[in-house]
Formats: C-alpha cells, structure tokens, sequence
C-alpha cells in the first residue's frame, strides 16, 4: 500500500477542503492511468474506484486550515487484512488493488514517483527535493 500524507496550508492553496479532496482523488486518477487503470469518483464515497471495487481511500484532518493525514493507494497489499475491518465503512470485499486489476503490479518506486508528479501538478506544489 502506497501512504501519501500531503501536509499543505489550504489557505496558501486556496482550497477549500472539498477542493482538496477533489484534488486528491485527481491526482490519483492521473497516476494509475498512467499504468492503464481506467478509474473515477464515486458520488458520496470519497476515494478512487473502478467499477464497484475501491482502489484509493482518503482521510484528511484539517487543523488551522493545514492537512494532515492523506491518502492510501492498493498497489499490492494482502487484501485479505480487510476482512479484519469495515474500510471506509463498507464491506472488505470491496477492496481491490493494482496487483489484482492488472494481473501484476507495477514497481513501487514507479507508482511512487508517478503519484507525486501528479500530486505536485494537481496541488500547484513544489517538486519534492529526493535524497
């Protein structure tokens, strides 16, 4: 599972939070394109979806207008840890992942480094300086 946590001041951004996920849930959209995933939004279930199954989950707190917490891509996770837990209040059969869609996962590093491309495009940020 691939763990974003995008810390930014929404003010500086001038998002509001709905905007922000909306952002989010674009950024990763962009990303798993990128490795042939045709996915969308769904009305009133945040996240990324493809078809009836959730590839991304996205829980942000805001605190004084700054985010904090952020969002979860299914690259290849054991999706049988879900049926530990109600994810995102649905069933744990609705989980999917990259691995399973694409019949094998694209490299870490790949989905990676595409989902903070599209990340700093979507949210108007500075490329990240990697060590």
């Amino acid at each position: 599972q691939l763990v974003a946590y995008p810390i930014v001041s929404l003010v500086e951004l001038k998002r509001s939070i709905r905007d922000y996920l909306r952002a989010l849930e674009e950024a990763i959209l962009r990303a798993v394109a990128h490795f042939g995933v045709a996915a969308e939004r769904r009305d009133g279930a945040t996240g990324v979806w493809v078809g009836q199954k959730k590839l991304a989950s996205i829980s942000v707190a805001v605190r004084r207008f700054v985010t904090w917490h952020g969002l979860a891509l299914n690259v290849a996770p054991d999706l049988t840890d879900f049926q530990l837990i109600r994810p995102c209040g649905f069933g744990p059969d609705v989980m999917t992942s990259l691995q399973q869609l694409l019949g094998c996962a694209p490299p870490i590093d790949e989905v990676r480094g595409r989902l903070v491309l599209e990340l700093v495009r979507e949210l108007g940020l500075a490329p990240p300086i990697l060590e």
